[in-house]
C-alpha cells in the first residue's frame, strides 16, 4: 500500500476529467470504447461516494492504518484503476489500428 493512499484516492475523486472525457468518447464512441468509458464514470462516482461516507465515519485524527471503511474506498479505487487500464489499452489498440 502507498504512503500516500489518501491523497491517491482523494485525487481520484476529483472526477471531473473522467466524466469530461467520458462524455465526449460516449458521444463519439466506437461503441465498444463507448461503454467502457461509461463505467469509468460509474467507478469514479463510486469512488466519490465511497471516500464520502468514509470521510463522514472516519475520526477527525485518523489512524495510520486504513479503517475498514476506507479498504472499502481502497477497493473501490483500485478497480476503478483497473477499469482505467484496460479503457487505456483498447483506446490506443483502436488508433493505432485506424490513424497509421
Amino acid at each position: 500500500m502507498s504512503p500516500t493512499w489518501r491523497q491517491d484516492i482523494e485525487g481520484a475523486i476529483q472526477g471531473d476529467d473522467v466524466r469530461r472525457a467520458m462524455s465526449v468518447v460516449t458521444l463519439e464512441g466506437p461503441d465498444h470504447l463507448a461503454e467502457l468509458a461509461e463505467q469509468l464514470g460509474d467507478l469514479a462516482n463510486s469512488v466519490g461516494v465511497c471516500w464520502a461516507r468514509a470521510a463522514a465515519l472516519v475520526p477527525l485524527y485518523p489512524e495510520p492504518h486504513p479503517t475498514r471503511t476506507e479498504w472499502e474506498v481502497m477497493e473501490v479505487h483500485s478497480r476503478l484503476r483497473n477499469a482505467l487500464e484496460e479503457f487505456t489499452r483498447a483506446a490506443r489498440a483502436h488508433l493505432n489500428a485506424h490513424y497509421q
